[in-house]
């Protein structure tokens, strides 16, 4: 429920500034969310040399993601 991007009211609430701020992580480029209706995983990179190359990397299919259930 947390914006990735700052935007709006939530200039200090979301992933990039929480990371930046408590965590050191800056700067950080956005790749890929995965799948923000299960898990939301996020990808970032610290270039955004890496982060363009990677993002082509998902938009043409060369990244593909997979699925693992853990059922008891």
């Amino acid at each position: 429920g947390i914006p990735v991007h700052p935007c709006g009211r939530y200039s200090k609430n979301s992933v990039l500034h929480v990371l930046k701020q408590d965590y050191g992580f800056y700067p950080l480029f956005v790749i890929h969310r995965l799948d923000r209706l299960t898990s939301g995983v996020l990808l970032f990179a610290k270039s955004n040399e890496v982060s363009r190359k990677m993002a082509e990397e998902m938009r043409s299919k060369q990244i593909s993601k997979v699925y693992f259930a853990q059922v008891k």
